[in-house]
């Protein structure tokens, strides 16, 4: 009897822990179990390459990731890269072999955190210099359905090869002919809100295999813009409406109206991209006394309008005045969109059919709001007539 109530028990026991684990595995999510940080394999690399710490062997959830560098020197500064999963930097200049040790802290979802370290092994260059260096050339600007080709011909380093890419963003992705080359070239996508700015990195390797890289933007106008240089050296573009015609757009200064201003208004505190003086006219004659001509016009700025910035106008007669309230702005403030009319708000061309405009985005003086209400003068023209010969 002893013995059939001992099998007994050792059965019970045994049933029990299995049912146990089995609860355990079914109603128990594995972030109970204590957390365990993975930094990582060792690595081994040369002075000037780029290396990845890698903490996403880490099982569970990890909410929080945090490297520190424990042995050097040299020292690196990862940034805010020091809470992400994944950090890199560029390996430093060493004399001898050098071991740069780091620590990775995690903590998951329910709070428990954990340790581990990572050794990075960084070897003396072969070549005794400071590797490659990447030069993805200046930022660019082009019309959609332009042919834009990228400058990487002033990197420098030891037998580099070329490698770029389209930096992922809500753009449209473009098609890069000979993205191993120095000069790669595509095609300029349609314009839209997310297809203004394309971003592309360019990544060189040299013959040790150490890294560098550069990025470079290509902003993006619509078809039919036209585009012009601001005083600070952004492109800056304007479009008009089908039905008319530009004549003429110039950017510059209020300095190069000095002479010929006679109004009153108080200059704008600040005009970012200068004065845009544009000149458009009406493509069918249009006879005094008959309907007005008015027309929509369309200008793409290199950055976002600030919120504290509207538009401003200079007329000859009445001097600066506050357009602000006549213009419209797109969600992020790069599009500016307003109707101008013939012999309307400084407009100083008395001729039927055509309007001169010199406007910009603008900073207004503190109380100097005016309605721009005013209109041209019956003898205008000779404001224009003075700045630009005809």
């Amino acid at each position: 009897m002893a013995n059939v109530t001992s099998s007994k028990m050792v059965k019970n026991v045994f049933g029990f822990t299995l049912l146990f684990i089995l609860c355990l595995s079914i109603f128990c999510p594995a972030s109970v179990l204590a957390a365990v940080a993975n930094a990582g394999d060792d690595q081994e690399v040369i002075s000037g390459q780029t290396v990845v710490l890698d903490a996403t062997g880490s099982p569970g959830e990890i909410i929080r990731y945090e490297w520190m560098q424990t042995k050097g020197p040299p020292y690196v500064d990862l940034g805010e890269q020091a809470f992400m999963p994944q950090p890199s930097f560029t390996a430093p200049e060493v004399q001898a072999e050098t071991e740069l040790e780091f620590q990775l802290y995690i903590t998951d979802d329910l709070g428990q955190t954990d340790l581990d370290w990572v050794s990075i092994w960084v070897y003396p260059s072969q070549n005794g210099d400071e590797g490659p260096t990447a030069d993805a050339g200046e930022d660019q600007h082009c019309i959609a359905g332009d042919t834009v080709t990228l400058d990487g011909t002033g990197s420098t380093g030891t037998e580099i090869t070329y490698q770029w890419e389209q930096v992922r963003s809500r753009a449209s992705e473009v098609s890069l002919n000979q993205a191993d080359s120095a000069q790669p070239s595509f095609e300029a996508p349609p314009y839209s809100l997310y297809n203004r700015a394309l971003r592309f990195q360019l990544t060189v390797i040299d013959a040790d295999e150490r890294i560098d890289t550069d990025l470079v933007s290509v902003l993006l106008f619509p078809a039919g813009t036209t585009i012009q240089i601001t005083p600070a050296g952004d492109p800056l573009g304007i479009r008009v409406a089908d039905g008319s015609i530009l004549n003429r757009y110039i950017i510059t200064t209020p300095d190069f109206y000095t002479s010929t201003i006679t109004g009153q208004g108080q200059e704008p505190v600040d005009l970012p991209h200068g004065l845009a003086d544009i000149s458009i006219q009406s493509e069918s004659p249009v006879v005094t006394g008959t309907v007005v001509y008015s027309t929509t016009t369309t200008f793409y700025l290199p950055t976002a309008a600030l919120p504290d910035y509207g538009w401003a106008k200079l007329s000859l007669n009445n001097g600066w005045m506050d357009f602000s309230d006549n213009v419209v702005f797109n969600p992020d403030r790069t599009v500016v969109t307003m109707t101008l009319t013939d012999g309307g708000p400084g407009d100083d061309n008395a001729a039927a059919g055509i309007i001169d405009d010199p406007s910009g985005l603008a900073l207004m003086a503190d109380g100097n709001r005016d309605d721009g209400s005013g209109g041209s003068s019956s003898s205008g023209g000779c404001f224009i007539m003075t700045c630009w010969p005809r």
